[in-house]
C-alpha cells in the first residue's frame, strides 16, 4: 500500500462521526481527521515506540482535557491600554480611504 492509500485508509477508518447541519462541518471534521492521520503517521515514522491512530486521538482528547478552560471572570470596567486603542485609530486614519463626509444633491430620506 502507497502512502496516500495507507492514509486515505486511515482518515476513512477513523473518522469523526458527527453530523452537523452548517455546511462547514464536514470540511472541518475532515481536516482534523486528516491532520490527526499525519501525526500518526510522522509519529511512528519518527518513534521506535508504534501507536495506533486510537492510543493518538485519545492523547490529543486528553491533552485538550487537561487543559481545559480557565475563564477569568473580569468584573468591572475592562481596562484597556491607550497604546492599544491609539493604534487602531492610527491605522484607521492613515489608510488613504477618503473618510470625508460629502453632501448629496438629492436627499433620499426625510
Amino acid at each position: 500500500m502507497g502512502g496516500i492509500e495507507s492514509h486515505v485508509w486511515l482518515v476513512e477508518k477513523h473518522t469523526i462521526r458527527i453530523r452537523g447541519k452548517k455546511w462547514y462541518w464536514p470540511i472541518i471534521t475532515r481536516i482534523v481527521d486528516m491532520a490527526v492521520a499525519n501525526t500518526c503517521v510522522i509519529y511512528n515514522m519518527v518513534n521506535a515506540e508504534k501507536k495506533n491512530i486510537k492510543e493518538i486521538r485519545r492523547h490529543i482528547a486528553i491533552a485538550y482535557l487537561k487543559k481545559g478552560n480557565t475563564v477569568q471572570i473580569q468584573i468591572g470596567i475592562p481596562s484597556y491600554t491607550i497604546s492599544s486603542r491609539m493604534k487602531e485609530i492610527d491605522t484607521v486614519r492613515r489608510d488613504g480611504v477618503g473618510h470625508i463626509i460629502s453632501k448629496r444633491e438629492k436627499q433620499r430620506r426625510c
